[in-house]
């Protein structure tokens, strides 16, 4: 989980400085729900590309298999709104273009 490092940072935002986080369409599932996380909790500015997946849907996967064909289905069982809206992807921020030359 990524709650340790949320925390450490949190408590060491006043040293750090403003925080980025890099997204890109290969950030997906468990790092998408991380860099909302961030944005959300740390007031990280998103920075990169929109992300591979919609940041809204249905997940928490369970497993059955079948009787007769011994086959193992997987379905999703939860649906998570993280966002506001039904955006098709997670967005990058703007960021000032000053704000990136100071770093």
């Amino acid at each position: 989980m990524v709650e340790p490092l949320k925390r450490a940072l949190a408590s060491r935002a006043k040293t750090l400085g403003p925080m980025y986080v890099l997204i890109g369409p290969y950030t997906f599932s468990s790092a998408e729900t991380a860099a909302i996380d961030f944005q959300n909790g740390l007031h990280a500015t998103l920075v990169g590309s929109p992300t591979g997946e919609k940041s809204n849907g249905y997940w928490d996967i369970d497993f059955v298999k079948l009787p007769n064909s011994n086959l193992t289905i997987t379905f999703s069982t939860k649906f998570f709104r993280q966002v506001k809206g039904d955006p098709p992807e997670l967005d990058q921020d703007t960021v000032p273009e000053a704000a990136l030359s100071n770093r």
